[in-house]
C-alpha cells in the first residue's frame, strides 16, 4: 500500500484528477484497492484537492516522490503516519526499539523492516529512532499530566462527599506541594489530612506508581497522611485509601552516604486498601 502511494502521487503530479475519476480509471490500482489508497494519501496529506476538484500533490507528497530511496521514502510515510494518526502502538517507542517491535501488528512490523528501520545502527537510523521518541516522550508526559489530574478531580469530589468539606486542590497551585490535596480527616475533625494522589489506566494487577523523596519527606512527616491510588479504565474506577505508614516497609534503605530520590510501588500491594464506592 505505502508503495502505491508513491507511484499514485506519481501519476498525480503529472495529471490531477478528481476522487471519482480515479476511482472509475482505477477500481484497483496496481493491486490495491484504490478507495483504501486514496485514504491511505489523505491520512497522511500527500494530496489535497484544489478548487476544482482535483487531487493536487503537497508539498510533504513532493518529498516523498524526491525521496533518495523506496527505504528512505517508506520511512518519511511511516513516520507521517505515526504523527499524524497517533496509533495506540506508537507510545511503546519510548521503551526501546526492541520493545517497541514487540506491540506492532504484523503488517505494520513489515514496514518497519522493510525500510531497516528494526535492525539497522547507521547514525540516520539512530536518529530516526530519537526524534520519534523525543515526541512520544513529549505526548506520553502529556498524557500522564491528564491521567494525573483525572485521580486528583475524583480525589476532590470523594473528599467533599467523605467530609462535606471542599478540600483544598493544593497542586493546581503549587507543584512542588510534596501533596495534592488539604482535607480534613472526618466531617466532626478538622485535623489536617494530606493527600497524595497517583492514578493510573492500567488494571490493578498491573499499575504501579512512583513516590519522589520530596512527597515521601512531607507525607510522613504529617500528623495525618494518605496516598490515594485510582485506577482510571472505562468501565469504572478503582480507588484505594493507603495510610503513609503502609509505605514504610517499601521505602528504600540507605545504606552510607546513599540517597534515593524515587521508589516505585506496584498498586497490588495495596489491594487490601481497596475502598467501595456504593454510589459508584
Amino acid at each position: 500500500m505505502l508503495y502505491r502511494v508513491a507511484d499514485m502521487l506519481a501519476l498525480l503530479a503529472g495529471s490531477p484528477m478528481s476522487p471519482p475519476v480515479v476511482l472509475g480509471e482505477f477500481p484497483r490500482y496496481r493491486g490495491v484497492d484504490t478507495g483504501l489508497l486514496l485514504s491511505v494519501i489523505k491520512d497522511g496529506r500527500w494530496a489535497n484537492s484544489d478548487d476544482s476538484g482535483r487531487l493536487c500533490v503537497t508539498k510533504s507528497g513532493q518529498a516523498l516522490l524526491e525521496a533518495e530511496s523506496p527505504a528512505h521514502r517508506l520511512r518519511l510515510q511511516l513516520r507521517t503516519l505515526i504523527d499524524l494518526t497517533s496509533p495506540p502502538w506508537a507510545t511503546a517507542v519510548v521503551q526501546g526499539r526492541s520493545a517497541f517491535a514487540r506491540y506492532l501488528p504484523p503488517e505494520v512490523a513489515q514496514c518497519f523492516r522493510e525500510c531497516g528501520l528494526l535492525e539497522s545502527q547507521e547514525p540516520d537510523i539512530v536518529a530516526w529512532w530519537d526524534s520519534l521518541s523525543a515526541r512520544r516522550r513529549h505526548d506520553t508526559s502529556a498524557a500522564l499530566l491528564e491521567t494525573g489530574r483525572e485521580g486528583e478531580r475524583l480525589s476532590v469530589r470523594y473528599e467533599l462527599e467523605r467530609t462535606g468539606c471542599h478540600p483544598y486542590w493544593i497542586a493546581l497551585e503549587y507543584c512542588d506541594a510534596g501533596y495534592d490535596i488539604l482535607s480534613r480527616t472526618s466531617r466532626a475533625a478538622p485535623q489536617k489530612l494530606l493527600i497524595e494522589v497517583k492514578a493510573s489506566r492500567m488494571e490493578w494487577s498491573d499499575a504501579q506508581f512512583h513516590l519522589s523523596r520530596n512527597e515521601w519527606d512531607v507525607l510522613s512527616s504529617a500528623q495525618a497522611a494518605q496516598v490515594h491510588l485510582w485506577t482510571i479504565r472505562a468501565a469504572a474506577n478503582g480507588h484505594a485509601i493507603v495510610p503513609v505508614q503502609r509505605l514504610t516497609p517499601h521505602i528504600p534503605v540507605e545504606p552510607g552516604s546513599a540517597r534515593w530520590e524515587t521508589a516505585e510501588f506496584p498498586f497490588a500491594a495495596f489491594r487490601d486498601c481497596i475502598v467501595d464506592h456504593p454510589s459508584g
